[in-house]
């Protein structure tokens, strides 16, 4: 299960108290099993969508809203903007976190599909200052970004 940005923000947003940052490079936030390619996932989950329904951030954005708002959490999402397959997926997310009121920045990086390298390279410095921030006294302030 190749999953990183989406386990990153899973762990944060069920533990919020325990993280002062989270960044999740292109996070596989689909609503659907069907969405995800099927080597990647099929292992794991043999197709069952009941029990991916139990896990996406979405779940526990909606569960936890309250206790994400209030945590010293810096939530940072990337995405190339050619990205077909997660580019909506994010803003979805991030429309979410905005309806809730939790702070975030969302950076989409035109002309990048599904690169984490590319993506990384596009945002700096950001990419290493985003880090600086979550060490600091907790003052996020709502930002979204297109890079």
């Amino acid at each position: 299960l190749l999953h990183g940005g989406y386990g990153a923000l899973h762990l944060a947003f069920k533990f919020p108290e325990q993280f002062g940052g989270v960044s999740a490079i292109s996070p596989a936030v689909l609503r659907s099993l069907a969405e995800e390619p099927r080597e990647c996932v099929w292992d794991t989950l043999q197709g069952d969508q009941k029990y991916y329904d139990l896990n996406p951030p979405i779940n526990l954005l909606k569960e936890k809203s309250q206790a994400i708002q209030s945590a010293p959490l810096h939530i940072r999402l990337l995405v190339g903007s050619d990205d077909i397959r997660l580019v909506e997926a994010v803003k979805s997310l991030a429309d979410s976190l905005q309806r809730y009121g939790i702070l975030y920045s969302n950076i989409c990086v035109p002309h990048i599909s599904h690169n984490y390298v590319a993506v990384m390279e596009a945002t700096q410095p950001e990419t290493y200052t985003f880090w600086d921030e979550c060490l600091r006294p907790y003052t996020a302030k709502e930002a979204v970004i297109s890079v």
